[in-house]
């Protein structure tokens, strides 16, 4: 049976993720189904402007994403303590770009009708905006504004009803820097390892060409979380230069091209200060979901999420000795 969202989301021990949904259809999310001779490529337009309005509403970064032919991957940050400083104006215009609200929020909205509301009705809508705050930076609630978004509209161009999504979204804590960068760099390699383009940068729909700029849009550029660079709250920010970052994945997809040992690879100095062995770059940023079936981190790190969650279980202790500096846990 599947754990509840609450096995894996603990903000005390992380606040990033690894979220996966796969499409249930032989016919592709965005790919081209040969049988009938039909092309979905339009409709990574439909999950990227989604993702990119969801991360205005939510109080949910989006690091970066890979927009595949039948899923999509998110590496993402909860920003949980944003929403306590919104004021209840704001919390109920953020939820109405996204729903309809209740015929007693539009009222709270018209300032005129406002006046005319009870103190009953008042704190009625209180008492609503309360539960919308807290849905604003859930993760859950995220996803599902995505997923049942492209699955309705999938749905009514293709004219049929049912299952578009494989039951729930998959989801990874990710628990250190270094989990964190080598999952972005997983995500952004999949359209390589897919062989769908040669280079990473030529993947039209994922974080790492648009911030490259090789394919422009604004919004995606300035809602994607920044690296760090001088000037910046190291708080606020991906902790890694771009410029080292962009190193790194031109390491890893040359190594995929050329076939080379995994042991030859070099990784830019302030990735390396992450505590990833060098020569376990390549097998973690090309087999991550295998590897890890749950939380990543070292083996120190995994422990403590375990004991945090009650499991006397750790799950993959052996490969994150492996893979691992044990003085970085």
């Amino acid at each position: 049976m599947p754990a509840a969202r609450h096995a894996f989301i603990n903000l005390t021990q992380t606040p990033y993720y690894h979220c996966m949904s796969r499409c249930v259809r032989r016919a592709h999310l965005c790919g081209k189904d040969t049988a009938v001779g039909k092309v979905y490529e339009h409709r990574r337009g439909w999950v990227e402007r989604r993702l990119l309005l969801l991360s205005e509403v939510f109080s949910i970064r989006v690091m970066t994403y890979a927009i595949m032919s039948n899923h999509f991957h998110l590496a993402v940050k909860i920003e949980a303590h944003r929403p306590s400083a919104w004021g209840i104006d704001e919390v109920i215009s953020r939820w109405h770009r996204l729903f309809k609200g209740t015929l007693l929020t539009r009222r709270y909205c018209n300032h005129q009708q406002r006046e005319q509301m009870s103190q009953a009705q008042k704190q009625t809508v209180e008492h609503i905006a309360a539960v919308w705050r807290a849905r604003l930076a859930d993760i859950s609630w995220f996803m599902r504004s995505l997923n049942e978004y492209i699955a309705r509209k999938a749905n009514k161009e293709d004219k049929c009803t049912g299952r578009f999504w494989e039951g729930r979204f998959k989801c990874q804590p990710l628990l250190s820097d270094a989990a964190l960068i080598a999952c972005m760099a997983y995500i952004d390699l999949n359209p390589l390892r897919a062989k769908m383009v040669r280079y990473a940068k030529q993947a039209k729909y994922t974080g790492f060409s648009r911030r490259a700029g090789c394919f422009k849009l604004c919004r995606a550029t300035t809602l994607l979380m920044p690296f760090f660079e001088r000037g910046r709250d190291r708080a606020n920010t991906i902790p890694c230069r771009f410029s080292d970052y962009q190193q790194l994945i031109s390491l890893l997809e040359a190594n995929t091209l050329a076939s080379a040992s995994v042991a030859k690879l070099s990784v830019p100095e302030t990735v390396s200060h992450l505590g990833i062995k060098p020569q376990c770059w390549q097998l973690l940023t090309s087999r991550f979901e295998e590897l890890f079936n749950g939380a990543v981190g070292a083996e120190a790190e995994l422990e403590g999420f375990c004991k945090a969650q009650r499991k006397q279980k750790v799950r993959s202790r052996s490969i994150a000795r492996q893979i691992f500096n044990p003085a970085t846990a």
